[in-house]
């Protein structure tokens, strides 16, 4: 029967008792969770993160971590008023695999249990040998690794990945970025805390296993990298160099000029002695050095096939005498992101630059950025305000503005997955308060006055034509109403008149008759 009606089939599986237990969702092979498994489950909430709306959703969507002790289970769907992290709820809902790929619990309905005790989280330390069987599907597992990388998500801007080093093999471990900052430095020896996982991978799935990182307290550095940098060998300066050899020299150091520092902190541009520059990229959290201060930078070597930079850095004051100024010349902004071939001039990066340019965009303070864009001979120009403690909203639109500061490529580190990076934006990252000016405030005759103007004369023009047109209607019907008074006025007289005549006839015929009937 079910195999002549697979639609039957489908709802008998759909008919199966719900599922009241997190293992019991865990461990449904694909097909039964594409089926829409229902389930009604009991969990304590260790945390839950609002959403993007959902498409007909009205009320806030949230993505919930509920576990019964020794399991965990993602769930996404309302969340009861007032829940906290250690609150016990009842999701009631359905299974989906969504693309064939996402393992969704859709929770239609949630409840809040009162008074019933949250459950205690149990944690297992393990290996990557003890992991090797696939027992701990969906389990809060804790492991001890080295930190060989850390970076962005680029499909999902949301999360971090950190790939660690256990034993001499490699996890990837994730964690949404906007919850708490990553301190996981490549070198660290770190224990991380997660929820270990084969199926939750997602597009990720080729990545392998995977350990979900929860609270912001599931990362403890065990074995910090070091801050000696005196030991760390001098990076090189060859004149050719492949990615791949350039990465295989681990940690270095360089010692130069901090030329500009990134909205983000994160980010500086350092002058060698000999006249290099590189991007040196600082440990998360770590506080960068003053514009102009003379530092030993020491982190992971990398290269953007333009130079060799420095990631997951640290850094400690060198002697030499701190500089303020680049001593490059500055460059007018006619053509100077262009070389003379008419392509972008990446030695321009580094250099202290004088932009000019209109103002054409503005955005207020983004994850600590503040920025306005202006377009400089026809290129989108980023300007980095942070140096000089203004805001985007201190440059009119349209106004044309003077920028002085150190020219900044944005290019992604070389990668085995992306053997070319790109140029993906240019900015100039300013110094001081006085590396702005604004050279002319926006005209007054800009776009948006020129339409409103026309606008309120085409509105005067059609009231006018309007009135006319209501005066013409005004005349012509009082004109039709005249004339019919004139034509009743008309009649009227010429009744009077044949009515005067008639008496006037009827006047003489009797005046005539009466002298003959006295005659008589």
């Amino acid at each position: 029967m079910f195999l002549l009606c697979p639609l039957c089939a489908l709802c008998a599986e759909n008919d199966k008792a719900p599922i009241t237990d997190i293992p019991g969702i865990i461990n449904l092979s694909d097909a039964e969770f594409a089926s829409g498994r229902g389930f009604d489950i009991t969990g304590t909430v260790i945390n839950f993160r609002r959403c993007f709306p959902k498409e007909g959703v009205r009320e806030p969507h949230y993505s919930i971590t509920l576990h019964d002790g020794e399991h965990a289970l993602l769930v996404h769907g309302p969340m009861p008023p007032g829940t906290r992290p250690g609150g016990v709820i009842r999701a009631v809902g359905r299974t989906d695999l969504r693309d064939g790929i996402f393992r969704n619990n859709r929770a239609e309905r949630t409840f809040a249990v009162p008074n019933a005790a949250p459950a205690a989280l149990r944690t297992v330390d393990v290996t990557m040998a003890d992991l090797a069987d696939g027992g701990y599907e969906g389990c809060f597992i804790r492991v001890e690794g080295t930190v060989k990388e850390v970076f962005t998500d680029e499909v999902d801007p949301a999360y971090v990945y950190i790939v660690l080093n256990v034993g001499g093999s490699e996890l990837n471990a994730a964690a949404p970025r906007e919850d708490f900052k990553i301190v996981a430095p490549v070198g660290a020896t770190v224990k991380i805390t997660g929820v270990y996982s084969r199926l939750l991978v997602s597009v990720r799935r080729f990545m392998g296993p995977l350990l979900r990182i929860v609270n912001p307290d599931d990362i403890v550095v065990t074995k910090p990298m070091s801050s000696d940098l005196s030991s760390l060998p001098e990076c090189p300066s060859p004149v050719h160099a492949a990615p791949k050899e350039i990465e295989s020299w681990g940690r270095r150091k360089i010692t130069g000029t901090v030329l500009a520092v990134r909205d983000d902190d994160n980010r500086m541009i350092l002058k060698s002695g000999d006249g290099q520059f590189h991007l040196v990229k600082l440990v998360s959290g770590y506080a960068p050095p003053a514009v102009g201060a003379r530092i030993t930078a020491g982190g992971k070597t990398c290269t953007d096939l333009y130079h060799i930079n420095l990631a997951q850095a640290l850094w400690i004051p060198a002697p030499g005498p701190a500089k303020t100024q680049s001593d490059e010349d500055e460059t007018e902004a006619n053509g100077f992101l262009q070389n003379e071939h008419g392509g972008i001039a990446i030695n321009r990066f580094g250099r202290a630059v004088r932009a000019r340019g209109k103002v054409i965009q503005t955005s207020g303070p983004v994850r600590g950025r503040t920025r306005l864009y202006i377009d400089c001979d026809g290129t989108a120009v980023a300007v980095d305000l942070k140096a000089t403690g203004k805001t985007a909203g201190d440059f009119p639109l349209h106004s044309r503005i003077e920028v002085d500061g150190i020219c900044f490529m944005e290019i992604d580190n070389w990668s085995a997955a992306d053997s070319f990076p790109h140029i993906r934006e240019t900015a100039v990252v300013t110094r001081s308060p006085g590396d702005i000016r604004i050279i002319a405030m926006p005209p007054w005759w800009t776009t948006g006055r020129l339409v409103a103007v026309i606008a309120v004369l085409a509105l005067g023009i059609a009231a006018v034509l309007a009135w006319n047109h209501s005066l013409s209607f005004l005349v012509d019907r009082r004109s039709r109403e005249l004339l019919r008074e004139q034509i009743s006025h008309a009649g009227t007289a010429m009744k009077v008149d044949e009515r005067t005549r008639l008496a006037v006839e009827l006047h003489d015929s009797l005046s005539r008759i009466s002298p003959a009937s006295a005659a008589r």
